[in-house]
């Protein structure tokens, strides 16, 4: 296999790969219907995000008792199981409503359901949708498709070096068309 072939085999991988890497996630989202028992309980919904965006749903409670729902990033989620008092990233109360939060970063994110002010079981039901960009993978893919790119203009250039000349037959050559020149005269002595 020559160099040029190589060169143009890699390039067509990295813009494949550039083209997968640059698309951005789409949105995901998901609805679920939770019980909470009876006690002192929370729920948690684990979201592993890889991209910036923003987070937000709607939530409601059957039992009309209200609930708790907090969106927590993985620091603020680890301080409130260890029962620390935490802030959280969005914090509503009520039997029914909507949340929003921004995401900053890639990382672990949470969903948690907790009583509001009675310990009862509850039924919720909770429907979400996570969307946004990540720049790493951005900046990633466009690195490939550039470097792809490079890399198929520089096989072009190699192929054409590696080509052979053009024959003389190779090459098509029209005939002039007679000219109208008259031919010269020799006098007669």
């Amino acid at each position: 296999m020559k160099s040029f072939q190589v060169i143009l085999a890699i390039a067509g991988i990295l813009l494949i790969a550039g083209v997968y890497v640059i698309y951005p996630p789409l949105p995901f989202s998901n609805s679920h219907s939770l019980t909470i028992p009876d006690g002192n309980y929370f729920l948690h919904i684990d979201l592993s995000i890889t991209k910036l965006g923003h987070i937000s749903g709607t939530f409601s409670d059957s039992s009309g008792n209200g609930v708790v729902v907090n969106v927590m990033d993985d620091g603020q989620f680890q301080n409130f199981k260890a029962g620390l008092s935490t802030s959280s990233l969005f914090l509503t109360t009520g039997t029914s409503g909507g949340f929003s939060a921004n995401i900053v970063g890639p990382g672990s994110y949470y969903l948690v359901l907790e009583h509001d002010l009675n310990t009862a079981q509850q039924t919720i039901q909770i429907s979400y949708q996570v969307d946004g960009m990540n720049p790493v993978f951005l900046g990633t893919g466009i690195g490939l498709l550039v470097a792809g790119v490079a890399l198929a203009l520089v096989g072009r250039r190699s192929r054409q070096r590696y080509e052979p000349p053009r024959k003389h037959s190779d090459i098509i050559l029209f005939d002039k068309p007679p000219e109208n020149n008259p031919q010269p005269v020799t006098p007669t002595p």
